[in-house]
């Protein structure tokens, strides 16, 4: 799948590699993608199609940014996909994934 301009600048610029490091960082990065998603129609079901695109690439990076993006524009129906990566060697993985399927599981979203 094609990823679309906003989607791509989000993967290029490095937006959610940070995410994970504390809440404060997980609540900038989650304002800052809502901003996005609202700015049109139907942007909530791009970012999580490229999301979950992004979760199956070999490259840590993209898939802790992929589960980053997810946990804003999924829903807890994405929580099967999300929990192997919980069991990954790699730590960044392992940690953004399990943030990721606490995230999709809990009711404080601010949007839906």
């Amino acid at each position: 799948m094609e990823k679309l301009t906003w989607i791509e600048l989000l993967f290029k610029r490095g937006h959610g590699l940070d995410a994970f490091r504390d809440r404060f960082l997980l609540d900038c990065h989650r304002q800052r993608v809502e901003e996005d998603m609202e700015q049109e129609g139907g942007r909530r079901e791009e970012l999580r199609r490229a999301a979950l695109t992004a979760i199956e690439s070999d490259d840590p990076a993209t898939i802790v940014q992929g589960l980053s993006f997810l946990l804003v524009a999924g829903s807890e129906s994405d929580t099967s996909v999300v929990e192997p990566l919980t069991r990954s060697t790699n730590e960044a993985i392992q940690k953004a994934a399990k943030t990721c399927l606490f995230e999709l599981s809990s009711n404080r979203r601010l949007t839906r």
